[in-house]
């Protein structure tokens, strides 16, 4: 379920790290000149050491990281042994670093494109409903009127991911992806600091699989989609989706 994070754990030994990760450069403010940190790569995660803080932020999607392909999403003890991996090759303690983005998504076949299911999600009272991308391949975006920590889309798998046997697996000539992303105060949304052991916790993640199918569930159908695709597209299908994601170990 858990696709892209940002991570912050604490470090006392910045140099280890840099070693740990290719590219690693220096950053300078482009107005004054002055070093702002040192960046680099770990596989597809940025990995970023701000000057002055004692502190190292990592983002990307850990399902890339961890499977290999940006196709599937992590299930709960997939990330718990991510979170192990990232620990272990950056020798930095990630199941005690903060979380300050979460996207939780799935990934589910349909039997025809999507942009010819998203006409049908309709408008969301303090959502601002936008359409973008191809004509073909289009990308359906819900953000928050009055800031942008909350995000929800809907975008064509198939065509985006680098992942050959996507389609494959989900027996389905199309692929759709619907994510929640928890761009920004996530502490404030969760209601509590975010650590990374919290990532593969079953309570925690069983209230993300809820949240997640709630969402989906308050958006506006101006027809029945069940209608359209039996057995595809439903939120019931969403959660139980999800639940098979939270225990299969």
């Amino acid at each position: 379920m858990v696709d892209t994070s940002r991570l912050r754990a604490g470090c006392d030994s910045p140099r280890i790290v840099l070693n740990c990760v290719s590219d690693p450069q220096a950053r300078y403010d482009r107005r004054t000149g002055e070093i702002t940190g040192h960046a680099g790569f770990l596989q597809n995660l940025f990995v970023w050491i701000p000057v002055g803080c004692s502190d190292v932020l990592v983002t990307g999607s850990l399902s890339e990281f961890y499977l290999g392909n940006n196709g599937d999403t992590l299930t709960r003890c997939d990330t718990r042994d991510t979170i192990s991996k990232l620990s272990d090759t950056l020798h930095l303690d990630f199941h005690s670093a903060r979380v300050g983005r979460i996207d939780d998504a799935i990934t589910f076949g349909l039997p025809f494109a999507l942009f010819q299911y998203l006409h049908h999600l309709g408008d969301l009272a303090r959502y601002k409903r936008r359409m973008d991308g191809k004509l073909q391949t289009p990308s359906l975006y819900y953000k928050l009127r009055c800031g942008d920590e909350i995000e929800m889309i809907f975008y064509d798998k198939g065509a985006e991911s680098n992942d050959v046997k996507l389609l494959e697996r989900l027996g389905a000539p199309h692929a759709a992806r619907f994510e929640v992303k928890h761009k920004e105060r996530v502490a404030r949304h969760f209601r509590r600091e975010v650590l990374g052991r919290d990532l593969y916790d079953e309570s925690f993640w069983q209230a993300r699989v809820d949240d997640l199918a709630k969402r989906y569930e308050s958006i506006p159908k101006l027809r029945n989609l069940l209608d359209l695709t039996p057995n595809h597209f439903g939120v019931a299908e969403l959660k139980n989706y999800a639940d098979r994601k939270s225990t299969r170990l």
